[in-house]
C-alpha cells in the first residue's frame, strides 16, 4: 500500500508534465503574425498630400476658342463680294501687343504689331502672311476705288543685298520725289518716294544676307512711318 507521501509525488509530477506538454502545443500552433479577433487593429499609415501653394502652380490663361472664318489678303474675291462682305467692316484698330518674327533663311529677327480683333466679327486673320518674295503684316482693309481686292497695312520685301550707293543708284529714276538716308538704332535706311496715282513710298534696311525693304499698298502715310520706323529698330540680323 503507497503512503500518502508517494500519491502526492506522483500527482505533482504528473501535473508538471502536462503543464509541459500544454506550453509545447501552444507554441507549436502559435503564429506570431497572426492577431486575435477581439484585438483591436492599428491604422495603416497615412500619407497626406498638401496641394501647392496658388502661387506655386502654373497659371496658363485660358483664352477662348476664335470660331471666326480665317481669310488672307491673297485670296481674289469678286467685287460685289468684298462690297458686301468686307467694306467699312474691317477692325483696324492700334496694335495691342506684339510677336516675334524670325527668318533665319533670310536673315532677319524683328517684332512685328498685332491685334487679336483685327479683321472683322465673322473673319479673323493671321498674324503674318508669306508672299513670294517677303511677308505681308498689320491689319487687313479693302483697297481700291472700287473696292477691288484686300490687303494688309505693311508689306516687308526680301531683296539682293547691296551697298547704300548700289540701292540708290538702282532706285534712281525721274518721277523720285524723295529721297533720304537714315539712321535708325544704328541700321542705315534709305528712303524714297515716287509719283503717281499711287504714290511709291519705301524704307530699305541695308542688311547682311539681304536687304529689306518696307512699304505698304499705295504709299506710306506719316503715321506708318513712324511705326515702321519702331518696327526697324527692333531688327537683329542673325
Amino acid at each position: 500500500m503507497e503512503s500518502s507521501t508517494t500519491k502526492g509525488f506522483l500527482l505533482g509530477a504528473g501535473l508538471i508534465v502536462l503543464l509541459v506538454l500544454a506550453f509545447i502545443a501552444g507554441g507549436y500552433f502559435y503564429n506570431p503574425n497572426e492577431k486575435a479577433k477581439n484585438e483591436p487593429q492599428q491604422p495603416a499609415a497615412i500619407t497626406k498630400t498638401t496641394p501647392a501653394s496658388p502661387a506655386a502652380q502654373a497659371q496658363t490663361p485660358v483664352q477662348p476658342d476664335d470660331k471666326r472664318q480665317l481669310i488672307s489678303s491673297a485670296t481674289e474675291y469678286e467685287q460685289q463680294y468684298i462690297l458686301d462682305t468686307f467694306l467699312g467692316k474691317f477692325n483696324t484698330s492700334p496694335a495691342t501687343t506684339n510677336f516675334t518674327y524670325t527668318n533665319a533663311q533670310k536673315g532677319i529677327e524683328l517684332v512685328l504689331p498685332w491685334n487679336p480683333l483685327w479683321g472683322t466679327s465673322a473673319h479673323k486673320i493671321a498674324q503674318y502672311e508669306t508672299t513670294k518674295n517677303g511677308i505681308n503684316f498689320g491689319f487687313i482693309e479693302v483697297c481700291g476705288e472700287g473696292a477691288g481686292c484686300l490687303w494688309r497695312e505693311f508689306n516687308l520685301a526680301f531683296l539682293p543685298a547691296k551697298s547704300l550707293a548700289e540701292e540708290k543708284k538702282a532706285r534712281a529714276s525721274a518721277d523720285m520725289l524723295t529721297e533720304e538716308v537714315l539712321s535708325i538704332n544704328g541700321f542705315t535706311v534709305l528712303y524714297t518716294g515716287y509719283d503717281g496715282m499711287c504714290p511709291g513710298t519705301a524704307m530699305t534696311v541695308i542688311g547682311k544676307k539681304y536687304n529689306y525693304e518696307f512699304g505698304s499698298a499705295c504709299g506710306l502715310s506719316d503715321e506708318q512711318i513712324t511705326k515702321l520706323k519702331k518696327i526697324i529698330a527692333t531688327i537683329k540680323f542673325i
